[in-house]
């Protein structure tokens, strides 16, 4: 055939039948790479650009996927050492009875040291969820925990 040619790096077929004829093959292969280059070439968005999140360790347990994009998307988790820097709080219920405070002692302690803790707002983890669905960070209010009064 005059268009041999055209078709020289296509790999012929098996001898056994796939299902999908060998150009529907080569050519899904080129637009898979083209769109996995469309997406490495797109910077990341910094959804959580300045904030600083201090987690209780139940917390980085539990959310551990969503700590990790929480990171990707440009948020700090903070050491135990520097937990004093929290902008946010992240904790695994929405209400904690002010007796579960002493679970929070140590980021209480390291807070406290530096500045008052209440300046770090306290929220679950539908905050994180709900930034990166949205494409923006959200207004950390609705996603408060309350602590319960004694």
């Amino acid at each position: 055939m005059e268009n041999d040619h055209l078709f020289a790096d296509i790999p012929s077929s098996s001898s056994g039948d796939s299902g999908v004829s060998p150009i529907a093959s080569y050519i899904s292969k080129d637009i898979i790479t083209a769109s996995i280059a469309n997406v490495d070439s797109q910077p990341v968005p910094n959804y959580f650009r300045n904030v600083f999140l201090a987690t209780e360790r139940a917390a980085r347990y539990k959310f551990s996927h969503w700590i990790r994009l929480f990171v990707y998307y440009g948020g700090v988790i903070l050491s135990s050492d520097d937990q004093h820097l929290a902008t946010h709080i992240l904790h695994v219920f929405d209400e904690e009875p002010f007796e579960n405070a002493e679970k929070y002692r140590d980021i209480k302690q390291a807070v406290q040291k530096y500045r008052d803790i209440r300046q770090a707002v306290h929220v679950n983890v539908e905050w994180i969820k709900d930034t990166i669905k949205k494409g923006c960070l959200q207004d950390d209010r609705p996603y408060r925990v309350t602590i319960l009064p004694k």
